[in-house]
């Protein structure tokens, strides 16, 4: 599996920009084969900053995101109304998890 969480800032002004160009990014990329998790979120104490986190189900579904419509239209969009601030990658298996919670 391969894990993004990825930070990205935006202006006042252009911030209904970069709200539509992330529910574009968004429903595309959830559209994708492999994709397991596509979700961007505002961050709660600064509403200029938002965070994206994507899981893809191997490495070549996250290929064939890279180079799918979605993607480079997010790319070649992203200057007009924000910027990234920071990526980070992780690639490995994840095992299942059961949480049981403890007795009241």
């Amino acid at each position: 599996m391969i894990l993004f969480d990825v930070t990205l800032e935006t202006s006042q002004e252009q911030r209904p920009a970069m709200l539509d160009l992330l529910r574009r990014t968004m429903k595309a990329s959830q559209a994708e084969p492999g994709c397991l998790v596509y979700r961007f979120a505002a961050d709660l104490d600064d509403p200029l900053r938002f965070h994206l986190v994507e899981l893809w189900e191997s490495e070549e579904a996250f290929m064939g995101h890279a180079g799918g419509d979605a993607l480079r239209g997010f790319i070649a969009d992203l200057p007009a109304c924000g910027k990234l601030v920071a990526s980070t990658a992780r690639k490995g298996d994840l095992a299942p998890f059961t949480y049981k919670r403890p007795a009241a």
